[in-house]
């Protein structure tokens, strides 16, 4: 994996008493030739802002923007909201995100609302890295190799 130049950002939350099973941290590094952003916890209603401010804060016009959720337990619509604006604004600057680790739950949320095939997600973060290293962020579509 590429060498990692520092930690840009973090966010950590457990607002007004939330406890740490559904806390949310979110870390940014600037790394070579990439954006890592690294999610942990629940990505809901109340911690969505979180993601999306690292995730602003941490993109680079036209670099990969890779997230790593395998740490994300659940993904609700808003959530998912703020992956899809990502990658919008990724592929509109001349770059691509990838989603790397895609846990059962927030995976079935994708399938459900159908939004899996827009997406570049892999089933880990060395396979993300490899399909930069290759120039494409092919397959957009979910992969079986999930095996859910």
């Amino acid at each position: 994996m590429q060498a990692m130049r520092g930690l840009d950002h973090a966010l950590a939350g457990s607002e007004g008493g939330r406890d740490a099973m559904t806390a949310l941290t979110v870390t940014s590094s600037q790394l070579s030739s990439s954006t890592l952003i690294r999610v942990k916890g629940e990505v809901d209603t109340t911690t969505s802002e979180q993601l999306k401010a690292v995730i602003t804060h941490g993109r680079r016009a036209g670099r990969p923007l890779v997230v790593d959720v395998s740490g994300m337990s659940f993904l609700d619509c808003k959530g998912l909201s703020v992956l899809l604006h990502a990658h919008t604004d990724a592929e509109r600057d001349g770059g691509s995100l990838y989603l790397a680790g895609v846990q059962s739950r927030p995976l079935r949320v994708m399938q459900i609302t159908a939004v899996l095939s827009r997406l570049n997600v892999y089933p880990t973060l060395d396979e993300a890295f490899t399909a930069i290293s290759n120039g494409s962020p092919q397959p957009r579509t979910h992969r079986h190799a999930f095996g859910y």
